[in-house]
């Protein structure tokens, strides 16, 4: 089960992955595979097993076209890994 300021911050990076414009495939590629496993995460109340690397793909990927999507994916980054879900 997600403390609510995890599920927060997941709600609040699906909606800015949601709003953000890729003008690639590999970019629109990235979004949707983080996408995916944000949603699971959310869905199962369980983390899915690549979101980190999804996360962490995707703020690689977007770092200089994307500041407020890297930065929510950082937080949420963070948030996971010090073991909030």
């Amino acid at each position: 089960m997600f403390e609510p300021h995890v599920r927060e911050i997941l709600e609040d990076l699906e909606c800015e992955m949601d709003a953000a414009e890729t003008e690639d495939k590999r970019s629109a590629e990235i979004i949707r595979n983080a996408q995916s496993n944000v949603r699971y995460t959310l869905e199962k109340n369980e983390q899915h097993p690549n979101l980190l690397e999804s996360l962490q793909e995707s703020v690689e990927h977007f770092e200089g076209t994307h500041p407020s999507l890297t930065k929510t994916l950082s937080a949420a980054i963070n948030v996971l890994s010090t073991g909030g879900v």
